[in-house]
């Protein structure tokens, strides 16, 4: 469905959390573009051009604005943003900002990369076939189930009693403290599509009263099915193995939210499609 630029922003409003900018430092404005939507974000540019080109030791903060713009055209990479689309965004106009704007703003973390939305409109896969809208909840479809560099830090308004709507076909679930492995769900089974260890230590490591993969079995949730697999047994999985995975299970599913807390759920049907209905919100402390 398109929406313009207040739908956008209403919709979006309702999802992403508000976090202070920091107006004391350089900012510029950029343009994110796929064929689906257009996303105009602050960001500043020290962690854009750690993600671009690497570690540099360059000035960011008094180096002239012309210069700058020319690193962004001739580094310029496709930015990953699965909260809003599956398609790669390019980066395409970038303005310096002497405007400050708000204090807080809409903001959502991927690369590093702290981005602030000041702009939104396009098609956003939000009302697609496998979504409906629940009156009842505040928490609606279009978000990427997974681990990213953000764990799911872009839900963090995750209430108990709401019902997060899953949308998409490809995931990436943790294991333990930093195992990972990707699976793709095909029409007959689910197959393993890469596997490894995570080296990017989390923003906060989780306690090992959590985490301990020692002592607690691994949760894979995704779509339709789910299972709850010993540490050991995900070890010894290779890109191309296939999990057999039980049409029922009532045991809770249970979702990283930001690496300090934990959702507990269970897998439930709204209508004609899947979503896992919270029912506990916790700590790691707890």
């Amino acid at each position: 469905m398109y929406y313009d630029s207040s739908q956008a922003i209403e919709l979006l409003r309702k999802i992403l959390p508000e976090k202070q900018n920091n107006r004391n430092r350089r900012v510029i404005i950029c343009r994110l573009e796929n064929a689906q939507n257009t996303l105009i974000v602050s960001i500043n540019p020290e962690p854009l051009f750690k993600f671009l080109i690497g570690d540099n030791d360059i000035p960011w903060e008094v180096i002239p604005e012309s210069y700058l713009f020319s690193l962004i055209e001739k580094n310029n990479n496709l930015l990953s943003l699965p909260f809003f689309s599956l398609e790669e965004y390019q980066l395409t106009i970038c303005t310096e900002n002497y405007d400050r704007g708000p204090e807080t703003e809409l903001w959502f973390e991927a690369h590093g990369i702290d981005f602030y939305l000041i702009d939104a409109y396009g098609y956003f896969d939000i009302t697609s076939p496998l979504v409906t809208w629940h009156d009842e909840v505040s928490v609606i479809g279009g978000i990427y189930i997974g681990y990213t560099n953000t764990g799911l830090g872009i839900i963090r308004g995750l209430n108990e009693g709401d019902v997060l709507l899953i949308t998409h076909n490809h995931y990436i679930m943790r294991a333990g403290s930093y195992f990972q492995m990707t699976l793709e769900q095909t029409e007959d089974d689910t197959v393993v599509t890469g596997v490894g260890v995570e080296t990017q230590e989390p923003l906060s490591t989780p306690q090992q009263t959590v985490f301990d993969s020692n002592k607690l079995s691994v949760r894979v949730d995704f779509l339709r099915h789910r299972r709850v697999y010993p540490l050991g047994e995900l070890l010894a999985l290779r890109p191309g193995d296939k999990l057999v995975l039980p049409e029922t299970d009532t045991d809770p599913v249970i979702l990283e939210i930001d690496g300090q807390r934990f959702a507990q759920g269970e897998l439930v049907r709204v209508g004609t499609h899947f979503a896992v209905e919270i029912h506990q919100i916790f700590h790691k402390d707890a």
